[in-house]
């Protein structure tokens, strides 16, 4: 449920931030000390002042992705990565930053009166209350299990991506990812060496280097697929890092749930 979209819940966070913040980034006596001294710290370094309503709702976006993907996902390639050290098992992270023909959310919103169940209520979307105030995708990004779009392409949803390096964009992405995919499940290698291949020219169209703690390597997934060198969202990163939660006071702790 897109929270700016309610009214009541904007307000709430608005006037009673000490109460409803908490909440809203899942901050307890079990992730910190103080939990409104960390939420307020939070709330401080996006909205800047801001309050929160349609004119902030970009910096309101930021905040909610760093703090529930972009900040668990470092923690966990970091600890992996440390669990694992000498076991020649590698980590490979990516940022997905090509939308293709739609996103989850458009079909959320627009199949829903196309795509039915056998009592004709609606499968996705407005038939159920989870969607009902889902605000459209357009204009903020690649959303939430976008990625599932490109690699498992269904024409029920009316997405069909063309399995061909040399076809659309959308297309050429979809292929490369599950090619990726699809490697790393057959042998913890998404852009293996083959035998036969020079070893400056990928078989596959990319390489995707795996993340090592200090390099932060990372495949950005766009129609280029080229391995990053420069640190994502470094400055966000180091914030989070800064934050006396307890995860960053514990860094044998194993998040295998991500």
């Amino acid at each position: 449920q897109d929270i700016l979209k309610d009214s009541t819940l904007v307000h709430q966070l608005n006037t009673d931030w000490d109460k409803y913040g908490t909440i809203l980034l899942h901050l307890s006596k079990h992730s910190c000390k103080d939990p409104v001294v960390v939420s307020r710290q939070i709330r401080d370094y996006y909205m800047k002042g801001q309050k929160f309503g349609d004119s902030s709702s970009k910096q309101f976006v930021e905040m909610m992705t760093d703090r529930f993907f972009v900040y668990p996902t470092d923690r966990a390639m970091k600890d992996h990565r440390l669990a694992q050290k000498g076991d020649n098992i590698f980590c490979y992270r990516y940022v997905l930053e090509y939308c293709g023909r739609k996103s989850f959310l458009d079909i959320l919103h627009q199949e829903a009166s196309a795509v039915s169940t056998g009592d004709g209520r609606a499968a996705f979307g407005l038939s159920n209350p989870r969607f009902q105030n889902t605000r459209d995708a357009h204009g903020w990004g690649v959303g939430f299990m976008d990625e599932l779009l490109f690699l498992f392409p269904s024409p029920k949803l009316k997405l069909l991506y063309k399995q061909m390096m040399d076809s659309d964009a959308a297309s050429a992405v979809s292929t490369h990812m599950i090619m990726f995919w699809t490697n790393f499940i057959k042998g913890g290698d998404p852009t293996p060496i083959l035998d036969g291949y020079p070893d400056d020219i990928s078989p596959w169209g990319a390489w995707w280097e795996p993340y090592y703690p200090g390099y932060d390597y990372y495949l950005r997934i766009d129609p280029s697929m080229f391995s990053q060198e420069e640190p994502y969202k470094e400055e966000q990163r180091k914030f989070w890092d800064s934050l006396p939660l307890y995860e960053n006071k514990a860094a044998n702790v194993i998040r295998d749930e991500l």
